[in-house]
């Protein structure tokens, strides 16, 4: 199409003789199309992305991390600064799908690893060195403050203890949730629950789309 805004000003009461006007064309007189602006309708471009997902025929879940090869990771640390942990404990995590499933594997180092927990969605799970995948698969929150029921937090220990829960809109979480298709396996690099010098722990996860709520598409946005 072709378009061309304006203004019209009108100051003082009675106006004066000669009002003034501006449009974005920088015309004087705007009744002439050919010198109005071209313009096209076009679908709204998708938020920008901070990390892009790549596809893979599959991955093993064994806690070894040779699978993932040439796949970015993403780079996380404690920072005292702002009350996120004085350990200097750091990971790299990475992400990878496929027609079934989506992927994580975390490489976290940390000089003292600690996990209690053995029962599935126990409520200090948290609280045990462990990977955790929050997600907002439908990519619909950018404006909820509150996990809803289309948002999960999936956990797994080093003991590979699970946990998965799903949002309820309030500052709750439903542990009644379930993913059938949820599995971890971990590789620990030291000695558990002991004292000594450890070095730190693998952590890869696995869930299906199908226990996600959506069909995988190159090009789908997640949160």
């Amino acid at each position: 199409m072709r378009v061309d805004l304006a203004v019209g000003d009108r100051d003082g009461s009675p106006p004066p003789a000669n009002t003034e006007e501006f449009d974005w064309a920088n015309l004087v007189n705007f009744n002439n199309p050919s010198a109005w602006k071209d313009v096209q309708l076009v679908t709204p471009p998708p938020p920008v992305s901070a990390y892009d997902i790549v596809k893979v025929p599959s991955i093993t879940v064994d806690g070894t991390l040779g699978d993932w090869t040439g796949i970015t990771s993403i780079s996380m640390a404690d920072d005292p600064n702002n009350g996120r942990g004085s350990a200097n404990n750091s990971a790299s995590v990475k992400l990878a799908w496929n027609d079934t499933y989506l992927y994580a594997a975390y490489n976290v180092t940390d000089t003292d690893i600690q996990a209690v927990q053995t029962t599935r969605d126990h409520a200090q799970l948290y609280t045990d060195d462990e990977a955790e995948l929050y997600i907002d698969p439908q990519g619909d929150g950018a404006s909820a403050s509150r996990m809803t029921a289309t948002d999960y937090q999936l956990l797994a220990n080093v003991l590979e203890t699970l946990g998965d829960n799903r949002g309820t809109g309030t500052g709750s979480k439903d542990p009644s949730y379930n993913a059938a298709s949820f599995s971890a396996q971990s590789v620990v690099t030291g000695t558990l629950n002991a004292s000594g010098t450890d070095v730190g722990y693998t952590v890869e996860l696995r869930v299906s789309w199908t226990d996600l709520g959506v069909t995988p598409a190159a090009g789908h946005f997640m949160r």
